[in-house]
């Protein structure tokens, strides 16, 4: 049985935790999400479907993925399409990268 079946077993409050790595990355994320102001430069390098981009409203939050991945993922939110090792950034452009 896959790791995603096995979560619908654990209660509610339980299941984000039930894939340490992912519950690890997003208390980072929240973690620095709170130490970033209004003035605070993010880049969010690799992501996806901007699920990170609600933390960080009220910062100056920009999403980069090249949008290549899963076919159902919508990345319509991505503010630049690009591939990482090519970014369309000057050096220092952001405080924060995530």
């Amino acid at each position: 049985m896959p790791k995603r079946d096995l979560r619908r077993f654990l209660p509610r409050g339980l299941r984000p935790k039930a894939y340490l790595a992912r519950y690890a990355i997003d208390a980072l994320v929240r973690e620095a999400a709170g130490q970033a102001d209004s003035a605070t430069r993010v880049l969010d390098a690799g992501a996806g479907t901007c699920l990170y981009r609600p933390l960080f409203d009220h910062a100056r939050y920009v999403a980069l993925d090249f949008a290549l991945g899963d076919v159902e993922w919508d990345y319509t939110h991505l503010d630049v399409i690009a591939r990482l090792e090519h970014m369309p950034f000057a050096d220092a452009s952001f405080d924060m990268v995530i």
